[in-house]
């Protein structure tokens, strides 16, 4: 029996694109980026000229940004976060301003070619925009019993685009909530754009150390780029009570930094202070601005107190610190590659830099964790530099949290982490990945209602980023509610439609509502948009099995187990398969060799919606208790 997919609509024609290519320049998202207009018209108009592949990064260097023939993109990375820029601006502007439009121009990740997508119908409020179309009925197999309330982690960690809640005191006030958005600057002078850059990162941490205080993410505030902006409308899309706004100027010699406290109901500037240094004491003015900042908000803002003064790093340690932040945003392999390279530097540079040392532990963390790094130390390495970086300076939120991520995953002690988890989160409350990490390992203990707590924290905290909506859907999922979860990952392919990951999890939420039909059509688009993952094969080897065809789903087996065999897949997604069988013992069987190559999924046994099934069996309640302590 073959998949029946949905007839695809025409591709759209050159002048619709070129006509949706002037709307997107013409957004506040784009108007005053000129270096990302020019991104964007340059690989639109490039793929309409069939000259997509010659869309290489070096082409892009010299064609887009002025580089000369001696460009070496193992050590200029600026197309890399120039794509990385323009994904961001892009996913923002469809959230909003693009809400309706009928074609979407996207920039896959990993390719600089664009594409051009035609939605059927502009989206509705609280509906996804379809790029496809979903098979309501439910289907099953005439043997299978019908799945009950479930759970479920996939592997990922990621995703949000959605409507924040306000958060408020113990005292029934609105807690001050601060959104630093990208200074202005110079778009041609690279060097001002990264100093520009180190402003805003050295006001973010500050103003984050401010007690009685919430920060928005970087990756949210940062897609309101430029002056001039609605601040009202900006603000309530980021949940912001506060936004703080400035330019970067050089005149001459010296450098001039204008930063303004705005506050969003009736956009009052409650503080302003211009900053006139020689360029020569660059890094001086960024801790000078950080400082004064913190200060007139622990003054300015009710229930704020003053941030403690921490050491200052030696100018190049962080240089290279900065460098290695804009790096790991990038979120790929390379990327993360290059930002460890520069966070090791940084701490031989000056090896006191407590935030360096916890950076380069985060760094080590994820690659090891993911076994992307080449390094077999790597999980150990992590742990020490997070060690060092807490020796130095025991107030740093983030090695907490990294500390208590590795404790979780690697460790596999819940009490532990969860210590960790509580310090990182009593210095910091604005840490989204912090609270997106501790609903996961609340999940997995199926502390439901606490679990979703911290994945609705993580959201409000990082609004406008698509991989923090499939982040909460899979909480949603994994703690019973997959109508929720299948919601989530429609928003983020509203943001994001070639992101695979939703369509990941939009298949497992079909599967776990038994729509198995729409659940294959998921996961077939989610594998063909890259690597076949043995989450998504053991997803759709269930709703294969489910669906009647067990031919499919055995087929699906045989490739699972052939990747768990040379240690690039999961058993637990092996047990997928043959739940939906109806083979409970081989599942169990499948979950016993996944707990003995201390597979991470493991941790998720209680809230994976396709073990359902098997859940009943006398030997998984044993299974469970083994696996953690």
């Amino acid at each position: 029996m073959s998949v029946s997919l949905p007839p695809r609509d025409p591709a759209p024609s050159p002048d619709e694109v070129r006509a949706a290519l002037a709307r997107v320049l013409a957004s506040i998202h784009f108007v005053r980026s000129e270096r990302l207009k020019q991104f964007l018209a340059h690989v639109t108009e490039a793929t309409l000229a069939g000259r997509a592949a010659e869309l290489k990064e070096t082409v892009i260097a010299s064609e887009v940004f002025d580089r000369t023939a001696t460009f070496d993109p193992r050590t200029d990375s600026i197309v890399r976060l120039e794509a990385r820029r323009l994904r961001e601006r892009l996913g923002a502007y469809y959230a909003a301003e693009g809400a309706a439009d009928a074609v979407v121009i996207d920039l896959p990740k990993g390719h600089y070619a664009a594409r051009f997508i035609r939605r059927h119908a502009p989206p509705n409020e609280g509906r996804p925009a379809e790029m496809h179309r979903i098979d309501d009925t439910p289907t099953r197999a005439p043997a299978a019993r019908r799945v009950g309330r479930v759970g479920w982690m996939a592997a990922a960690l990621a995703v949000v685009v959605i409507a924040l809640l306000a958060w408020r005191g113990t005292s029934g006030r609105v807690t001050p909530t601060i959104a630093v958005l990208p200074f202005d600057a110079d778009a041609a002078d690279d060097e001002l754009g990264r100093f520009a850059f180190g402003v805003v990162e050295d006001i973010t941490t500050a103003v984050a150390g401010v007690p009685g205080t919430r920060v928005i993410a970087r990756s949210s505030a940062f897609q309101y780029p430029g002056r001039g902006q609605d601040l009202t409308r900006v603000g309530r899309a980021l949940g912001a009570t506060h936004l703080i706004e400035g330019s970067v100027r050089r005149e001459g010699g010296r450098l001039r930094i204008s930063t303004q406290l705005v506050r969003v109901d009736d956009r009052h500037h409650v503080w302003a202070e211009t900053f006139d240094r020689r360029a020569g004491d660059a890094f001086d003015v960024q801790d000078a601005v950080a400082a004064a900042v913190a200060a007139a908000i622990s003054e300015t803002l009710p229930g704020a107190a003053a941030p403690p003064r921490r050491r200052s790093p030696s100018a190049a340690a962080y240089e290279l610190y900065l460098e290695g932040v804009a790096l790991r945003g990038e979120r790929t392999l390379d990327a993360a590659t290059q930002a460890l390279a520069r966070f090791e530097q940084a701490v031989a540079a000056d090896p006191e830099f407590a935030p360096a040392h916890a950076a380069l532990g985060g760094v080590l963390a994820t690659m090891g964790f993911h076994g992307q790094s080449g390094i077999a130390d790597a999980l150990p390495r992590a742990r020490a530099s997070i060690d060092r970086a807490l020796a130095l300076d025991d107030r740093l939120a983030s090695a907490y949290a990294t500390r208590a991520w590795v404790l979780f995953f690697d460790d596999w002690d819940l009490r532990g982490a969860e210590r960790e988890f509580a310090r990182a989160l009593a210095l910091n409350p604005s840490l989204a990945d912090t609270h997106n990490l501790y609903a996961l390992m609340l999940m997995a203990e199926r502390r439901d209602a606490d679990a979703l707590a911290h994945a609705r924290a993580a959201r409000d905290l990082d609004p406008l980023s698509f991989t923090r909506a499939n982040d909460v859907g899979v909480v949603m999922l994994g703690t019973g509610h997959p109508r929720d979860a299948l919601d989530h990952a429609h928003r983020a392919m509203r943001t994001s439609p070639t992101d695979r990951g939703a369509h990941g999890l939009a298949g497992m939420a079909l599967a776990a509502l038994e729509r198995h039909a729409a659940a294959i059509r998921e996961f077939e688009q989610a594998l063909a948009r890259g690597p076949r993952y043995t989450y998504l094969l053991g997803g759709l080897g269930y709703a294969y099995a489910r669906q009647g065809e067990p031919a499919r789903a055995r087929a699906l087996a045989a490739e699972i187990a052939t990747a768990c065999a040379a240690g690039t897949g999961s058993w637990v997604h092996l047990a997928y398969v043959h739940a939906g069988l109806g083979e409970p013992d081989a599942a169990i069987a499948a979950l016993e060799r996944a707990r003995e190559a201390r597979d991470v999924d493991v941790l998720f046994l209680d809230a994976h919606p396709l073990l359902a099934p098997v859940r009943s069996h006398p030997a998984f309640a044993a299974l469970r208790l083994r696996s953690v302590r």
